[in-house]
């Protein structure tokens, strides 16, 4: 395996999509200390993008189309809410 230093917006998007299709339970966790050490990660993986590097966290979410694991959450829920009340819950 290559180094992560020269990763470019593209990749990093298809790297993203392709971790946040890992089940919920690994990025909606329960406890703080798991929420905090996923959110180090994403930052530090963000920051890797050379184009990236100088804007804030929130900046470089943004410029990725990333949401944190907060936004994420809620994000989830809303729509498991929608599907609920709109009767286009599977079984």
């Amino acid at each position: 395996m290559g180094t992560f230093t020269n990763l470019n917006l593209t990749n990093t998007k298809n790297v993203w999509n392709n971790m946040e299709s890992i089940p919920v339970q690994v990025w909606n966790p329960y406890l703080k200390k798991y929420i905090v050490c996923l959110e180090k990660i994403k930052k530090r993986a963000t920051k890797l993008v050379h184009s990236l590097t100088k804007m804030s966290y929130e900046q470089r979410l943004e410029a990725l189309g990333l949401y944190s694991l907060q936004q994420r959450s809620l994000r989830g829920d809303l729509f498991e809410t929608y599907k609920i009340l709109t009767g286009k819950q599977k079984n």
